[in-house]
């Protein structure tokens, strides 16, 4: 059977091993609409790539098509696979409608091809184990579960993974429940929806869920949270003779039968028998993925095999029809009864217990009132952005924020400023925010995410909105770069550098963001050199202030709220810029004409040493924060032979002992430039920056 994947992101890579193991199956092509992603994973693995589904449909004709993309696109490609008569399997959920589920299951009929959902946890052999036990009818009559999953999802979103996921109904939650209703309904599978409460700040945008089921005779309970931790992921079956308990984190199972033991010794001999199942279980699990032998996705694998062995013997598809579409109408029903239930959805809580209530569009300066802003600001709603869009509205200045629709609003004040929802990477929706545009900030950048997000994000959206900056004639561009754009590497210790240190040679080596930033950079150079704009650059150090004040990754890496560990003996220099610092010197950089096509590093001129950054953060945090000050040369060793594992097992290395050199260096930035052509001082110093930053 030949063998296409569309959507190649990060599922993808846990599905070709598996598709690369199966017998009689051969990969033949991959498809994704970004170039990038779907090019980067094909050079891995030496295969044809398309970004045209229709297209690699119509020269592959492959037998069997994975559907790994958003949810929000799996009716539609599955649909059209479908009508090429190609088999289907689809990353779950299947769908988020019943009529899509319709429209899958009519295509699957009309062509005699498979449908198949990756409901990988049914694979699970603790999952099947505890089927067993259920159905072996040893522990009495099923009578309740209990599904608790507490996942860190929003916080990857929140990092530029699955941004999608906050489009969905019920928001990253919608992503999470299947799991829990497919086993669910394994259990129990006449199981309905009964009731269900919610905490967020709006349908797609939850953050707990409770949500009760029924069934004949029995019952569930399920919640799923994105605050709770430690992180746990759970079920409960709760029997007449007994209880199965299986922690899906740690990927081990308890079974306590009834023993007919008086109360206190039922008790002690119970909780013992208990600890001491899920303690062995969870040691033995990890001792197998140290020694290769348990793969913790095994229930993908199990998800494939099962499809492809169905195929081959002409057998029903391992996830029906009725069982895919049980778990689409259960999902719906729980946000119809949301949207529907006066009350259901309680408002989410801030640290202090008070109601969080976002900014909408609507609180802000609609644009018929006054005169058109002439100053747009990318990445307004971010950390600098959100700062300097306040400075500019105290200064009278009326600003156009352009952000994506899923961003906060929240820390933008509403009067002067003006909403202009797009994308950087979509040229269209730049170009209507810029017009009328006479001054330009650009900031937003991608942080987190693959090669190809960023990409998309920093390098051609920098090109997309210099291009519309051309075109509408804007008189000034700043350009905010980073620090991380200089040969990091070969920084001296303690020397002074200024802007003519040379950029980075090996970026690829770096990470996506200081490869992106640096290319970037390069764009709005071109564009300076060739006189079609005029340009500023401004790089700034490692930026803190209100607003973020979480302890610098570069001063040492935190493994728990008390114990950080240090590289080096924490002599090292911190190139540092207060955020209000920053501010000021991109609003002298926008006035002075002297800066056109000029660079300027902005990094405070007292650059503390990682030991003294700790312990001023410990006193003004009023954390007993501990440092241990590991020599360079432990991390070096340590960080070279994880290159050389990690390039044995996946075939690359991601180059940590290359970005530990990086970090390793603490020069002192020559502000000069800034100060003589810009007039820059700072007004806030690095102690009262730090006291600023942490008020209690």
């Amino acid at each position: 059977m030949k063998t296409a994947i569309v959507g190649c992101g990060r599922v993808a890579d846990i599905h070709i091993p598996y598709i690369l193991k199966s017998k009689n199956v051969q990969l033949v092509a991959l498809c994704d609409e970004n170039e990038i992603r779907v090019k980067n994973l094909a050079q891995r693995y030496s295969l044809p790539f398309y970004t045209s589904l229709s297209k690699m449909l119509e020269e592959i004709r492959p037998d069997v098509v994975h559907i790994l993309t958003p949810p929000q696109t799996h009716a539609t490609l599955a649909v059209q696979a479908l009508l090429a008569r190609c088999h289907v399997l689809v990353e779950k959920p299947l769908c988020l409608t019943y009529e899509e589920a319709d429209a899958i299951y009519a295509a699957a009929w009309e062509t005699g091809r498979q449908v198949s959902v990756d409901h990988t946890l049914l694979w699970s052999p603790l999952v099947q184990r505890a089927r067993r036990e259920v159905d072996s009818g040893r522990l009495g009559r099923l009578v309740h579960i209990q599904y608790v999953m507490g996942d860190d999802y929003l916080e990857a979103v929140k990092a530029g993974y699955a941004r999608w996921a906050l489009e969905l109904r019920g928001g990253v939650i919608c992503d999470l429940i299947p799991h829990a209703l497919y086993l669910i309904r394994a259990f129990l599978p006449d199981a309905h929806v009964v009731s269900a409460r919610a905490c967020g700040t709006g349908i797609h945008n939850l953050c707990e869920l409770w949500t009760n089921l029924s069934a004949k005779g029995a019952g569930a309970s399920l919640w799923v949270s994105l605050n709770q931790r430690p992180l746990e992921h759970s079920l409960r079956l709760y029997c007449e003779g007994g209880t199965v308990y299986l922690d899906l984190r740690n990927y081990c199972l308890a079974v306590v039968p009834e023993r007919g033991l008086p109360g206190p010794a039922a008790r002690i001999i119970n909780t013992l028998s208990e600890s001491w199942q899920r303690g062995i279980g969870t040691l033995g699990s990890a001792l197998g993925m140290i020694l290769g032998r348990f793969d913790p996705r095994i229930g993908t694998a199990g998800a494939i095999s099962g499809f492809y062995q169905a195929i081959a013997e002409g057998k029903p598809s391992p996830v029906r029809p009725e069982e895919a579409r049980a778990v689409v109408e259960l999902s719906t029903a729980v946000w119809d009864l949301l949207e529907g239930t006066p009350g259901a959805i309680q408002p989410a809580l801030d640290e202090c217990g008070r109601p969080i209530v976002h900014k909408a569009t609507t609180d802000f300066t609609p644009h018929s009132v006054g005169e058109p802003p002439r100053i747009l600001v990318t990445g307004g709603t971010g950390f600098i952005g959100s700062h300097l869009v306040r400075r500019l509205v105290t200064e009278g200045e009326r600003v156009r924020v352009f952000c994506r629709e899923s961003s906060s609003l929240d820390d933008l004040p509403t009067d002067g400023v003006e909403i202009a929802f797009g994308d950087v990477s979509d040229l269209d929706s730049v170009r209507r925010a810029m017009q009328g545009i006479k001054l330009f900030y650009h900031l937003a950048a991608t942080m987190n995410g693959d090669w190809a997000t960023h990409y998309q994000g920093s390098v051609v959206g920098t090109r997309n909105v210099l291009e519309a900056a051309v075109e509408e004639e804007v008189r000034k561009v700043v350009y905010v770069s980073s620090i991380g754009v200089l040969h990091t590497s070969r920084f001296p210790n303690g020397r002074l550098i200024d802007e003519s240190f040379p950029l980075e040679q090996h970026p690829e080596a770096r990470g996506y963001y200081s490869r992106a930033k640096l290319e970037a950079e390069k764009i709005a150079q071109e564009f300076a050199r060739a006189g079609r704009l005029h340009i500023c650059i401004v790089r700034p150090g490692l930026i803190y202030g209100p607003g973020r004040t979480e302890f610098l990754s570069d001063a040492g890496f935190r493994v728990s709220k008390l114990l950080t560990l240090v590289v080096g003996l924490g002599g090292r220099r911190l190139g540092l810029t207060y955020v209000e610092n920053l501010v000021d010197a991109l609003v002298l950089a926008a006035q002075s004409k002297s800066s056109y096509g000029k660079t300027y590093h902005i990094v405070d001129p007292d650059q503390p040493t990682v030991r003294q950054y700790i312990r001023v953060y410990r006193r003004v945090t009023g954390l007993r924060l501990r440092a241990l000050y590991l020599p360079t040369f432990i991390w070096k060793a340590g960080f070279n032979m994880l290159d050389g594992l990690l390039k044995l097992i996946r075939g690359a290395s991601p180059n940590l002992g290359y970005r530990l050199r990086s970090i390793t260096r603490g020069p002192k930035y020559d502000n000069t430039v800034a100060w003589e052509e810009l007039g820059w001082k700072t007004r806030v110093s690095f102690l009262e920056g730090m006291e600023r930053s942490h008020v209690r």
